[in-house]
């Protein structure tokens, strides 16, 4: 009763519709409601008979076009599958009219094929490369898998020869799709073939690649056009798609060998393919020669050697990189094992193929030769490093890595040593005789984090990063050593102009005044040049501070200060005010010898001198009332304990006897006879406590 009920009202809202009420709503949610309201209840008729008839002879074609439009979107969502063909008609009209395609081809490929004028859709489909909708139309419509392979490879060709990449792109991959599931005996774009049809359909599909000429060939065609459209749009994938329904055992070993004969015809002898998509086929080619399923499958001994030469050949238009990563590909895959490694070596110096005879040197095992690829190859010779890292014997790697130690440090000096510095320490003092000075340099660079250096080759490499480093890594080379030899090294840095690292060197040796003046000159080329003023000042601020012990204040601060008072920096006039080792004479005496200018010009002097003046009394008063605090305490403490009374002993703590005559008594109760008290000090002999 309720179902009954619900849909004399659903009748109700379509009548009250199509009369031109619209009960304040949008008319597009009414019809979007109707549309699913009647499918969930059933109500077809209602749908396309009473609602649909009656917007036919509405004059007003709006909502016509909202119901299609509405109708259209459950379509889609795959809601309904039946529609009445005359409806559907006017559904494609309106879909083209709004230039909607994609969703136009949802519809085509949603809805049964009965409910389709083909003869409307088909053109269409064609004209606005519709290309799913098109293989349904053939496929579900006349049961002919073929056709679309005939009609759309041509399309895929036309789009590769005018360089349409991405819609040569989406043609490519439906195709390739399309292919897989007829192998597969799967529908396109979904669902499953009747299995009556599987078997039949992948025959034809496989032929129709495999056809000597297309329909309609022109004089100049090729033979086989299909097959070499696909390989050329994407061999790797095309040759996917086909490894898998061979490992499949979808085909019978009869027809593998035939499309192997087929393959090698494309290849061979004038290929458009690029090396590694040749590399690729061969691949293929020598898998299905393998596989157990396969086995029937023969590939001529010669074939090899043909595919060998087309890629060490330096008449292929290919380059040389592409055609040796092709190469390596098939020798990675050992497709090569009725070959001689003699000859594939042979064939690959010629070509300078270094990479492939690495690689057939490492499964040789010949260690030396694979070194040597390594350093020959102007691509790869950064790599050696990366190899000789990884290589886990490192004890088999030493003569090898010593043989060709030359080259490996004009490949990059620093690597080398750290190689060396981290797996041959002990090897790195006898191999920087003979070594040119910047290769050394940046030999014991790369070492230096692993090798323990003496005194002499620490001092040796400080002296060429004098050379060829910048002064902050020498300084900090030199802060972080101490087991440098001062004299050597101060002559060098002196010679380069280091001024810091010398100023460093001079106060190891002691010699802080030297240093200071090197870095006091330091600081007044820094104030002409009006750069790195308070980074010069701090290190100059902290050698005196250093050196507080050794240098004199007038010789030191004096001149700091008359520097710095001539440019109007308060903070650095602040900083060294506030150091300790500065005191208030040798300020007044810098402000007495100043008899030009105003007091304006020392304004920032005089008012850092008060402030430290300030400071000064304040810490001696706090420091002064905590001594006598201090004093105070203890003097209170000892006047307490003097009033304190002691008990005397009964008997002498050394003889051991009554008291009859004087005796020293002390704090702590012990007591002696006057005479027995001789042998003591002033203090208890038993608990050392004062008298």
């Amino acid at each position: 009763m309720a179902g009954l009920k619900v849909i004399e009202i659903l009748i109700t809202y379509i009548d009250f519709i199509l009369n031109g009420g619209t009960a304040n709503v949008p008319i597009s949610n009414s019809m979007s409601t109707i549309i699913n309201v009647t499918l969930i209840l059933d109500q077809k008729n209602l749908l396309f008979e009473r609602l649909w008839d009656g917007l036919e002879y509405n004059e007003d074609s709006v909502y016509r076009d909202i119901f299609l439009h509405e109708l259209g979107a459950v379509i889609i969502e795959e809601k309904v599958q039946e529609i009445p063909p005359a409806i559907m008609q006017q559904l494609v009209i309106h879909l083209v009219d709004e230039h909607l395609w994609k969703e136009l081809e949802l519809c085509i490929l949603n809805v049964n094929i009965e409910c389709l004028d083909i003869q409307q859709a088909l053109p269409l489909c064609r004209q606005y490369s519709m290309h799913s909708a098109l293989i349904s139309i053939w496929n579900r419509g006349m049961l002919d898998f073929v056709s679309p392979l005939q009609e759309l490879l041509p399309r895929l060709k036309i789009a590769l020869d005018t360089n349409q990449v991405d819609y040569a792109r989406d043609l490519g991959n439906k195709l390739l799709v399309y292919i897989s599931c007829c192998f597969a005996g799967h529908a396109y774009p979904q669902g499953e073939l009747v299995e009556s049809m599987v078997d039949n359909v992948r025959n034809q599909v496989f032929q129709t690649i495999c056809v000597q000429h297309s329909i309609n060939a022109d004089e100049d065609e090729g033979i086989h056009p299909y097959l070499r459209i696909l390989l050329r749009f994407d061999t790797k994938e095309f040759l996917n798609v086909l490894a898998m329904a061979f490992n499949a055992k979808r085909f019978t070993p009869q027809v593998k060998q035939r499309f192997a004969d087929i393959l090698l015809l494309v290849i061979f002898p004038n290929c458009s393919l690029a090396a590694h998509e040749i590399g690729w086929v061969f691949t293929f080619l020598c898998k299905q020669a393998s596989s157990e399923s396969s086995r029937r499958i023969k590939i001529d001994p010669a074939v090899y050697e043909k595919v060998i030469n087309l890629l060490v050949s330096e008449r292929n238009s290919i380059g040389h990189e592409e055609r040796q990563q092709a190469l390596l590909d098939l020798i990675i895959a050992d497709n090569f094992q009725n070959i001689k490694p003699e000859q594939l070596l042979s064939l690959a110096k010629k070509a300078g193929f270094f990479h492939v005879c690495r690689e057939i040197y490492e499964k040789l095992e010949d260690y030396n030769q694979v070194l040597q690829c390594y350093l020959l190859d102007p691509h790869r010779k950064h790599d050696v490093f990366a190899y000789l890292e990884r290589f886990p014997e490192k004890e088999v790697l030493e003569p090898f890595v010593m043989e060709h130690f030359d080259a490996l440090l004009q490949v990059d000096s620093e690597k080398s040593g750290s190689f060396f510095g981290r797996f041959y320490p002990d090897s790195v003092k006898t191999l920087i005789d003979k070594m040119p000075r910047q290769r050394l340099y940046y030999f014991l660079k790369g070492a230096s984090p692993n090798v323990e250096f003496g005194s002499s080759l620490v001092t040796l490499f400080m002296q060429l990063q004098c050379e060829y480093s910048s002064e902050s890594e020498v300084l900090n080379y030199v802060r972080a050593h101490k087991n440098l030899q001062l004299e050597p090294a101060l002559k060098v840095s002196t010679e380069y102009n280091l001024h810091r690292v010398s100023a460093l060197l001079l106060e190891r040796q002691g010699n802080f005044q030297e240093a200071y003046d090197i870095l006091f000159s330091r600081l007044r080329d820094n104030m002409q040049k009006e750069e790195n003023v308070e980074d010069a000042t701090e290190e100059l601020i902290s050698l005196i501070h250093r050196g507080s012990y050794v240098l004199e204040p007038k010789a030191t601060w004096l001149p700091l200060l008359q520097c710095l008072s001539t440019l109007n920096s308060r903070e650095l006039l602040r900083r060294v005010l506030g150091s300790a080792d500065l005191n208030l004479a040798t300020e007044l005496h810098l402000l007495l010898q100043h008899n030009a200018g105003t007091l304006g010009d020392y304004r920032d002097l005089v008012t850092g001198l008060f402030d430290k003046c300030t400071y000064e009394y304040a810490t001696l008063k706090s420091v002064s009332k905590s001594v006598y605090s201090d004093l105070h305490d203890q003097l209170a403490k000892t006047l307490n304990s003097s009033k304190r009374g002691i008990s005397g002993p009964e008997i002498c703590s050394l003889c051991r006897h009554s008291f009859k005559t004087k005796l020293l008594l002390f704090g702590c109760g012990h007591g002696y006879h006057s005479e027995c008290a001789e042998s003591v000090d002033v203090k208890c002999n038993l608990c050392t406590s004062s008298q």
